[in-house]
């Protein structure tokens, strides 16, 4: 019995090692296609990022501005990694590939006693580099690891995003059924269960895992339930080979050498994710012109400010039709209409519905023209801050990315001569945060200056 089901292992064993050396196919395979999808997706990340920013953020609060702007600066960040990662592992794959044709073309390798140079040489030379069978199996198992350490990237950020999608999507519908007081009050409450139980579990699972206190079997037994259960939150779905992953590279790669190669890929990762999140919040993280401009939009010609030259995923500002007008012609204006200025105009509109005893189709004539008259009233336009410029708003829908807003058409003055000026956008003052301008000039959230040329 026992040799039977020796020799069954044995047949198992075989077929898996068969199927290893042959890995190398639909692992350059899977690489070539990782490798286009990963150079897509940071896109398609960035065109959801700014579709929520414009038509489902309400506020600038952590849940609604901070933690998206993480959760996409993150995925695109675990992607720009992953890139890297298959482009190296298909490099080193396709240099494997070339060994075996060469290997196959001088089956004996480098043939070290046929070289002319001195006996120390070739035997150092031999020493350090080895014969080919070494070269390949070294080349083979590093495009295997790196392959290997890829997917285990996916399988933890995955699961990371999907805890952190399902916290997000929860928090926003407490938002919308919790009124305002008792939702700020649960959120700091729920904040501060969360940050407490990770911590714990942090702090917990290194001290258990201590020599002195994992041989024995009572803190053995509460180190394995609290690493099970906080993994399970953290990873629901992929827990299972995710440890299998893991768990191989920490019983098979020397502990210090492990922790060191966790400690530098963390450091790169925080790094690239910083950047990224800074990105999205429009900060550049690294100013290499001593006289550039920095946080500032003063004298600053955005090519997204102009029609004719925008290539955004989407309009995040007010923009003209081109940098370059004539004096005495009307100059023609799109406005986005994010979602979260909602809560400005609520304010500032004061709307009041139409009377119900109206007809539909006067009720809803009446209700644009209120709401136009607000917007009216909310933005005023000018030329270097002294110029005002006479024109209304209408709805609009933008041709460039579908966006809703309104358009105007604003004239300037026939008497402005040849030169550059500064179009002017300006909101009314509805709360502190609009009158706030920080100390090193930034303006207001919906403050816009837009540089344009006389001809």
């Amino acid at each position: 019995m026992k040799d039977k089901q020796f020799e069954n292992e044995r047949q198992g064993n075989g077929w898996l090692e068969r199927v290893a050396e042959q890995s190398w196919e639909p692992e350059l395979l899977i690489s070539g296609l990782a490798i286009y999808a990963t150079v897509q997706l940071p896109d398609v990340f960035e065109s959801a990022l700014y579709y929520y920013q414009y038509n489902l953020q309400t506020s600038d609060g952590f849940i609604d501005l901070g933690l998206p702007s993480v959760i996409i600066a993150s995925s695109v960040t675990a992607i720009k990694l992953l890139n890297y990662a298959f482009i190296l592992h298909f490099i080193i794959r396709a240099f494997w590939v070339g060994l075996i044709g060469l290997n196959s073309v001088f089956p004996k390798g480098i043939q070290y006693d046929k070289l002319q140079y001195s006996d120390l040489y070739k035997k150092e030379m031999a020493k350090r580099i080895g014969q080919s069978g070494d070269f390949l199996k070294g080349a083979d198992r590093l495009a295997s690891v790196i392959f290997s350490v890829a997917f285990t990237v996916v399988l933890l950020l995955f699961a990371i995003g999907f805890v952190y999608s399902i916290f997000f999507v929860l928090m926003n519908i407490s938002k919308v059924i919790l009124p305002e007081d008792v939702y700020d009050i649960y959120s700091k409450i729920l904040y501060g269960v969360l940050i407490t139980f990770f911590l714990l579990g942090a702090l917990l699972t290194p001290i258990l895992n201590m020599e002195r206190f994992r041989s024995k079997e009572k803190f053995a037994r509460l180190h394995l339930k609290i690493t099970w259960y906080l993994s399970v939150a953290i990873f629901p779905f992929v827990l299972r080979p995710l440890q299998y992953l893991m768990l191989n590279f920490l019983s098979n790669i020397p502990l210090k050498k492990f922790y060191l190669f966790a400690g530098v890929f963390f450091v790169f990762f925080m790094g690239m994710n910083l950047n990224n999140i800074l990105k999205y919040g429009g900060v550049n993280f690294f100013n290499p012109r001593s006289y550039y401009s920095e946080f500032s939009n003063t004298g600053v010609l955005n090519q997204n400010f102009y029609e004719s030259s925008f290539d955004d995923f989407q309009i995040k500002s007010p923009l003209i039709d081109d940098p370059i007008q004539k004096a005495g012609s009307y100059l023609p204006i799109f406005i986005p209409y994010p979602k979260k200025l909602d809560l400005k105009l609520e304010v500032f509109c004061n709307f009041e519905a139409p009377a119900d005893t109206l007809y539909r189709f006067e009720r809803r004539n009446l209700a644009n023209e209120m709401r136009l008259e607000c917007m009216n009233g909310f933005y005023s336009f000018s030329v270097n801050d002294s110029i005002a410029l006479a024109g209304n708003l209408l709805f609009h829908s933008n041709r460039l990315t579908g966006q809703k807003g309104f358009a105007g058409n604003y004239y300037l003055p026939a008497s402005l001569e040849q030169g550059q000026y500064v179009f002017n956008i300006r909101q009314a003052i509805v709360d502190e945060s609009d009158a706030f301008r920080d100390s090193i000039g930034r303006m207001k959230e919906y403050d816009f200056d837009i540089p344009f040329w006389i001809e």
